[in-house]
């Protein structure tokens, strides 16, 4: 964040992309971003759990 500016979200869809610096909207973003981190794998589960994907997927690759 720069100083002196205005804290804003920004959300694109399909077809369009929507900013909004909305105080309620940013909290409730804010809150989202924090649950789904949150939830997340850390970096080495995430690259175990793909691995193990491909590996029953496509079969164990050289």
């Amino acid at each position: 964040m720069l100083a002196n500016e205005a804290d804003v979200a920004y959300n694109q869809d399909y077809d369009l992309g929507h900013v909004t610096a909305n105080a309620q909207s940013l909290r409730d973003r804010s809150l989202r971003y924090a649950r789904l981190q949150a939830a997340a794998l850390s970096v080495e589960d995430s690259a175990d759990l793909i691995a193990r994907v491909m590996e029953d997927r496509y079969g164990e690759q050289p």
